[in-house]
């Protein structure tokens, strides 16, 4: 089995995911059970430790209700701020 490809440049990948869950009242644990990870293997993940994976990201955004794309490259500060 192939591992999925890594994401290179996260600039504002890590901030959008933490800002959406942070304006959606979600936690790692949440996101870990919507895309079958556990609690420390997000916060691995979140804070840079180990890099997302293109199918984690898919995930992700699919949970958070947003477009891979958009999730990677927007700047969703906006958004969350507004959800809050």
């Amino acid at each position: 089995m192939s591992r999925s490809p890594k994401i290179e440049d996260p600039t504002r990948l890590l901030p959008n995911i933490r800002g959406l869950l942070k304006a959606r009242g979600l936690t790692q644990r949440d996101l870990g059970a919507a895309i079958h990870l556990g609690q420390a293997a997000v916060s691995t993940r979140l804070t840079g430790r180990v890099d997302l994976t293109v199918r984690e990201v898919d995930r992700i955004a699919d949970f958070l209700g947003v477009g891979p794309y958009d999730l990677v490259y927007a700047d969703l500060s906006d958004a969350s701020e507004a959800e809050r």
